[in-house]
């Protein structure tokens, strides 16, 4: 499963970082998103990032996307060599 956040528009980053910054909560995605913490986090499929479409999600009315840079950057993560 990989924590994930929406940011307009129905755009899914893959959460890289959630960090305090006073009092308010962000989460931050491999390619640079930043969105309030409080708006939620979602835990996803690792499939939601490898290309396959659009993710459909209960409650969402259309389906989302994916971002690319988040996916090429989990793409570079699941192919490297343990250490």
């Amino acid at each position: 499963m990989i924590a994930a956040f929406l940011t307009e528009p129905n755009i899914l980053h893959a959460t890289y970082l959630v960090a305090l910054k006073g009092l308010k909560v962000k989460n931050h995605g491999y390619c640079g998103a930043v969105a309030n913490a409080a708006d939620g986090v979602l835990q996803l499929p690792e499939w939601a990032f490898d290309g396959r479409g659009p993710v459909h999600i209960p409650g969402q009315q259309h389906p989302l996307a994916a971002c690319p840079r988040c996916a090429q950057a989990l793409k570079a993560i699941s192919a490297a060599p343990p250490r």
